[in-house]
C-alpha cells in the first residue's frame, strides 16, 4: 500500500494535468504518488526529460545507463518501466538481459563502459579508471550527461521506495523471464 494516496489526472490542478498526458509513459503510479505535490512532480519530470534529451547520448546508450542504474539499485519498478523503452530505442534484448544479469562483459565495449560507470556511480565507487574507460567513448559533455542521468534515477528509485509505490504490473525479471 502506498505511503501517500494516488492522485488521478482529474484531481490535479488544471495547470498540471498535461504532466500525465505529455510523457512517453502515461499515468504511472510514481507520477500519481508524486502528484500530491504537482510542482515537485513537474520539476522532477523536467529534470528527467532534460538529462536524457541533453545528455548527448544516443537513446540506446541512455537506456543502458538507466537500466544499469535501475539494476544497481535493484529497482524493479524502474527496470520494468525502462525495458520496453530500451527495446523501442533499438537496444537488443540480449544486451538488456546482460545488464539485468550483471554480465557487462557481454556488452559492446561502449555499453560495458556505460553500465560499469552507472553501477559504480550508485555504489559511490567511481574512480579514475572509470573515467579513463568512459573517456575512450564519451566526451566530457556526455560524461556529465550520463552522470546526471544516473543521479536522476537514483533519486527517483529512492522516492519510489520511500513512498512504497506499487508496480504497474508483474515484474518482467532481470533476465526478462516474465516478459
Amino acid at each position: 500500500m502506498p505511503a501517500v494516496p494516488y492522485v488521478d489526472r482529474s484531481d490535479l490542478p488544471a495547470d498540471y494535468r498535461y504532466l500525465y498526458d505529455d510523457n512517453e509513459n502515461g499515468e504511472l503510479n510514481v507520477y500519481r504518488a508524486l502528484g500530491n505535490n504537482p510542482e515537485v512532480l513537474q520539476s522532477l519530470m523536467r529534470w528527467g526529460t532534460t538529462v536524457v534529451a541533453a545528455s548527448g547520448l544516443p537513446r540506446p546508450d541512455a537506456e543502458v545507463v538507466l537500466l544499469a542504474t535501475s539494476r544497481a539499485l535493484s529497482s524493479t519498478y524502474l527496470w520494468d518501466l525502462h525495458v520496453p523503452l530500451a527495446v523501442k530505442s533499438g537496444l537488443d534484448r540480449s544486451a538488456i538481459r546482460a545488464i539485468g544479469e550483471r554480465r557487462f562483459d557481454d556488452l559492446s565495449a561502449r555499453h560495458e563502459a556505460l553500465a560499469t560507470y552507472a553501477t559504480a556511480f550508485v555504489d559511490r565507487s567511481v574512480d579514475d579508471g572509470h573515467h579513463e574507460t568512459l573517456g575512450e567513448y564519451l566526451d566530457p559533455e556526455e560524461v556529465v550527461g550520463a552522470t546526471m542521468m544516473a543521479s536522476h534515477f537514483l533519486a527517483v528509485a529512492h522516492a519510489i521506495d520511500a513512498l512504497d509505490v506499487d508496480p504497474e504490473g508483474p515484474f518482467v525479471g532481470w533476465s526478462l523471464e516474465n516478459e
